[in-house]
């Protein structure tokens, strides 16, 4: 009985460590976010070949904060974040196999519009990809 009493305890102090250094490890990789006022440009592509460039000014941490205070896009949430289907007003149909992207520097970004922070400085590009 002693042994069982003894092995639950180390395997739920191991638990307990496990989590503790995953959440460690999400806080410690996380992009570092600049507080206070920001300009940004924004670039929104339409499938027409026309683009339309926006300077942007926001006080939000991160990119999605920034547009939905500005009605610049919208969509539904999901267990990963924002999924954007609408940018500038223009709709991505799903069912047609259209989706945005967003790209930062002209660089894929590794995040979602929720968790990408906005710097001083940044540009940040959307377009739809069929």
């Amino acid at each position: 009985m002693k042994k069982k009493t003894i092995l639950i305890v180390l395997s739920t102090l191991l638990l307990a460590l496990l989590v503790a250094g995953a959440l460690w490890l999400s806080f410690a990789t996380r992009a570092p976010v600049q507080e206070g006022g920001k300009q940004f440009t924004l670039t929104v592509s339409f499938p027409d070949e026309d683009e339309r460039v926006l300077e942007l000014a926001t006080d939000a941490d991160y990119l999605g904060a920034a547009l939905l205070e500005k009605g610049l896009i919208s969509g539904t949430e999901s267990e990963f974040g924002l999924l954007v289907d609408t940018v500038d007003g223009l709709y991505a149909d799903p069912a047609l196999g259209q989706y945005w992207v967003f790209t930062q520097a002209g660089e894929w970004v590794m995040t979602g519009v929720d968790t990408t922070p906005v710097a001083d400085g940044d540009s940040f590009e959307f377009f739809i990809y069929e």
